[in-house]
């Protein structure tokens, strides 16, 4: 069970603990808030601990795995500071309870969402609006694969904000379902412990009447993926197959599939099982996204970064290696708008910006975190691995990107016959 010290000692910070011990999905360490008077209070036998100034101190004897700034009210700028003193302390889990929540009589846990870390490092505002995906998504089914995953769960926490109808969560990961479901607490939400390979998992899913597919479940990790080619071929290609199909015979109107920047011109046989499943759903009438790396999901780049700090060094694979990154936050809203003006047989791909070196984002994040790279951190170049690329491209060299009416989600021309 993870360990989580709450800061702010106000009512939302006080709500917060008391859904938590509903819940019992956290152990609550404390509280910690930036008003002096209130240190050595106590809630529910939960002592306020200090404030954040405190928390490298209070870390060296209580393991804390999240942080929950229950702080509504607080300022942008107060709420930065805490994440960075956060993370300068190793802990990557940071959650905050939004600003909307200040006049609300009641915040519940699922009302906190997650802190994207990458935000300290961008400079450029993603803006969507709600009016049109709240219209949009009013009163429809939903299937999500792979719904326990950082971008399936995180799909569900912004699908309950809308006046949805159902939303089906299918995993094969049963630990992270039962958490997601712990964590959702939405009878709009239903869990499904399944295979997207297998016929009688999707036989008995499509019993419900889907308006709309979101596909995220793949296998993703290059290196992996090389090792282990029979289980990725089988969910990636495979996988996506049957629910294309299945899709099709139940009259879905609107199927979309998560792909990838390493799907274009793609060396990796990761990147070659999600170009055929990519092609596949193009002609099958439905739709694809494509992006980069989604900082900050499980085995991404700044945790394993951050676990290395802490041992004193750091390995980067090549010196010029670049990668396109976007915050999770980011990926949900644009999927989300994706999916609004999908009409079927085409590829959306999302504006990653520029592609990010990852040398300079790493001596960055040591900086950060109060060292000298080089000096402090070794920084250690290793060669790329198996299936690796120095860069990656959202679009091939015959692709054109066209404009759609969502800012900074481009429509391309599929050029190029494959399946499966």
């Amino acid at each position: 069970m993870k360990r989580v010290i709450i800061y702010g000692f106000g009512e939302a910070g006080k709500q917060i603990a008391e859904s938590i011990i509903e819940n019992g999905n956290y152990e609550i360490i404390g509280f910690l808030d930036d008003d002096k008077k209130k240190f050595g209070l106590e809630y529910k036998n939960l002592r306020v601990l200090g404030d954040i100034n405190d928390l490298k101190e209070i870390k060296k004897i209580q393991k804390i795995d999240t942080l929950i700034i229950a702080m509504p009210s607080a300022s942008i700028e107060r709420i930065r500071e805490i994440e960075l003193i956060a993370l300068k302390n190793y802990i990557t889990d940071i959650k905050v309870v939004p600003s909307i929540y200040v006049r609300k009589e009641k915040v519940f846990l699922k009302h906190v969402v997650d802190v994207d870390i990458f935000d300290i490092f961008k400079k450029r505002f993603i803006s969507v609006n709600y009016e049109i995906l709240e219209n949009f998504y009013k009163g429809k089914t939903i299937l999500i694969t792979g719904g326990a995953g950082t971008i399936g769960s995180m799909l569900s926490k912004e699908l309950s904000k809308f006046n949805i109808e159902k939303v089906v969560l299918m995993d094969i990961d049963e630990t992270r379902l039962y958490d997601l479901e712990v964590d959702l607490d939405d009878k709009r939400f239903e869990i499904y412990l399944g295979d997207i390979t297998d016929d009688y998992c999707l036989n008995e899913i499509f019993k419900r009447k889907f308006d709309i597919v979101i596909h995220t479940a793949a296998y993703k990790h290059v290196h992996l993926v090389e090792k282990f080619k029979y289980i990725a071929y089988k969910t990636n290609v495979i996988g996506t197959k049957k629910l294309v199909d299945y899709s099709k015979m139940n009259n879905i109107e609107k199927f979309i599939f998560i792909s990838t920047d390493k799907a274009v011109e793609p060396i990796s046989f990761m990147g070659k099982t999600k170009k055929i499943a990519e092609n596949y759903v193009i002609k099958n009438k439905y739709t694809a996204i494509r992006f980069g790396n989604v900082i900050n999901s499980r085995g991404s780049l700044i945790p394993t970064i951050l676990r290395q700090i802490e041992k004193g060094y750091v390995k980067i694979t090549h010196k010029d290696a670049k990668r396109y990154f976007i915050t999770p936050k980011e990926a949900i809203l644009l999927i989300l708008s994706s999916v609004v003006i999908s009409k079927g047989g085409e590829i959306f791909v999302l504006d990653m910006g520029e592609p990010v070196n990852i040398k300079n984002l790493i001596e960055k994040l040591i900086e950060v975190l109060g060292y000298k790279p080089y000096e402090d951190i070794k920084i250690i170049f290793t060669n790329l691995r198996e299936g690796e690329k120095i860069e990656e491209k959202l679009i091939e060299e015959d692709e054109k990107l066209e404009k759609t009416e969502f800012e900074f989600i481009y429509k391309i021309e599929k050029s190029g016959e494959g399946g499966i």
